[in-house]
């Protein structure tokens, strides 16, 4: 026969620990109840057989009394444990049958039908006794069946053989009272165990609740550590990006160039990585709100290509691109983090001198855009997995770099509602598909995919403020080499007071959210407009995983993770600007 996997006295086992429990620690209250009985019954057994009578029947029965009480004390005498209920309970019932002897017995000993007193007396006795069992306050119904069975079914059997004509009612009446009681135990031995099991539950939902309280704060200050230390680490990372840009113009020799590259790829390692724990970090937590909006995807991913084509070209990768230029209604920045990061993936794992294809096609009201490579595909374990934070497959596709890349893809695409799919096979490729809805609105959308040819007219007045002096003069030296004209403070008080001295108000201004002295620059950027007396522009920039919810559409202030690339940043100003 199959194992069904149900054992019931492994299921039953913390009810009967809870049993043997409540029995040891009820002895005495019992003893107490059970004593009540055996003085009134002596008083009328000594009134209505003789004296010597109640104090035989006193004296046996209040040594069934000490044997209970003895045995509580100092059988498992350290507690009830898994380990000893058991014998517990046996021994338990033992002397529940044993009682029963004792009462029954007596019973017929002080039967006499011609003594209508003493025969009150004698049939109600084990009945008496016996009823407590049928409650529902009754504990263990093994041990009330053991009583009830020598308690009353010899009496009952006696009175039935022995007597004769319409007497022996008497003997089926006590047999019917043990039938009913064992149907009335069963129904008390439910409800005790659905008592102990209510209790145990409540008991378990209290230490669940607890246990979720710790996870919470635990959670709560995980996302504080992350929070502080990707804004942190953050700050160096941005700083450097522009000391990098301002070196670049400088160097001369292709050896220079060839240390700089290096650099520069060191650099934007450190940076994916610390832009993917905090973008993790952020989806789970519900902290990104999307922004949706039309806008054409061809510039969207020829931007994307562009920054990712000397990865290509290192490798003597095949880039082929066969792109449909529909308006798409999506979240753009997101959008193009998603293509960013399967482009990366398709790049980094395509072997050389292999192809990736980037197309998109429409069909009905939906654009389909897929990026296929030649790399060495994925296992149907890996494509279980692959989307998983930090799963990286041994010796396969995933074989290096954070493990982040396709967890954030799959969460961004949950979050803006895109259909995904991923088609591998091992040792054929792979191919990412996403599925975009087109856009009613046909207006089209500036292309910014090429930066360098962004130019800024009649030199832009910026407002920057950042406290980290590396940051605040990097990001002075670019704004300038780009032909903008900047107050750089680092405080919004010293911005106030440089504005103060200038005789025109800012085109744009740029704030770090986290200033010196918990200046926060959501406030530095509202204490700036008041100042102004008019809603000007503005972008945040942050290190922080925090979402910032209270911000709105009708606020004007785009949102700029740190570290930012000086092309985004370079991009994200000329959107920013009036026209």
């Amino acid at each position: 026969m199959a194992d069904s996997g149900f054992d019931i006295e492994t299921d039953l086992q913390p009810i009967r620990i809870e049993q043997a429990r409540a029995i040891k620690a009820n002895a005495k209250r019992s003893a107490f109840i059970v004593e009540i009985s055996v003085i009134t019954y002596a008083i009328l057994i000594a009134a209505s057989v003789s004296i010597m009578t109640g104090i035989v029947w006193f004296f046996a029965a209040n040594f069934m009394v000490f044997v209970t009480l003895i045995y509580a004390k100092f059988q498992a005498a350290n507690g009830i444990t898994k380990d000893n209920y058991k014998a517990y309970l046996l021994g338990h019932i033992f002397i529940c049958a044993l009682t029963g002897m004792v009462w029954g017995g007596f019973a017929i000993y002080i039967f006499d039908l011609n003594r209508p007193f003493a025969f009150l007396v004698a049939v109600t006795l084990p009945s008496i006794l016996t009823v407590g069992g049928m409650l529902p306050s009754s504990v263990y119904r093994p041990g009330y069946i053991a009583l009830a069975i020598f308690a009353l079914l010899p009496l009952g059997f006696y009175l039935t053989l022995t007597l004769t004509g319409t007497s022996r009612i008497f003997g089926l009446g006590i047999i019917l009272f043990f039938g009913m009681g064992m149907l009335a135990s069963a129904q008390a031995e439910l409800n005790t165990r659905d008592g102990i099991m209510a209790r145990r539950a409540k008991v378990f939902s209290k230490k669940l609740y607890e246990k979720s309280l710790e996870v919470e704060r635990a959670n709560a200050e995980k996302s504080q550590f992350l929070a502080s230390t990707t804004h942190d680490f953050s700050q160096p990372l941005h700083a450097q990006a522009y000391y990098i840009e301002a070196l670049a113009k400088q160097l001369k020799t292709a050896e220079q160039k060839q240390i700089l590259d290096k650099i520069r790829g060191a650099w934007t390692a450190q940076k994916d990585l610390l832009e993917g724990l905090a973008e993790v970090t952020r989806l789970d937590s519900g902290a990104i709100v999307t922004k949706v909006s039309p806008f054409e995807i061809t510039p969207v991913v020829e931007q994307i290509i562009s920054e990712l084509m000397p990865d290509a070209v290192a490798k003597d990768l095949n880039i082929e691109s066969q792109l449909d230029n529909e308006i798409v209604f999506s979240d753009p920045a997101l959008l193009a983090r998603i293509i960013r990061n399967i482009l990366h993936n398709a790049i980094k794992f395509t072997d050389k001198n292999g192809t990736v294809k980037i197309s998109s096609e429409a069909q009905d009201k939906y654009v389909h855009l897929s990026i296929t490579d030649t790399g060495e595909g994925l296992s149907l374990e890996d494509q279980e997995r692959v989307f998983q934070a930090y799963y990286q497959s041994p010796g396969n596709r995933l074989a290096s770099g954070s493990g982040l890349g396709l967890a954030i893809v799959k969460r961004l695409c949950d979050l803006l509602g895109i259909e995904f799919s991923l088609k591998s096979e091992k040792g054929s490729g792979t191919c990412f598909s996403l599925k975009l809805p087109i856009s009613s609105d046909k207006v089209p959308a500036p292309d910014l995919s090429k930066t360098e040819e962004l130019t800024f007219h009649n030199n832009p007045f910026v407002v920057l403020v950042d406290d980290n002096d590396d940051i605040r003069d990097s990001m002075l030296a670019a704004l300038t080499r780009w032909g903008l004209k900047v107050i750089a403070a680092q405080n919004g008080l010293e911005a106030i007071q440089s504005l103060s001295k200038m005789g025109e108000a800012p085109a744009l201004l740029i704030v770090d959210k986290r200033l010196e002295h918990n200046e926060d620059g959501i406030e530095t950027i509202s204490a700036l407009r008041n100042a102004l007396s008019q809603e000007t522009a503005a972008i945040l920039m942050t290190g922080d995983v925090a979402g910032f919810h209270d911000i709105s559409e009708e606020d004007n202030i785009q949102i700029l993770l740190k570290p930012v690339m000086p092309p985004d940043l370079k991009r994200l100003i000329w959107k920013s600007l009036p026209t």
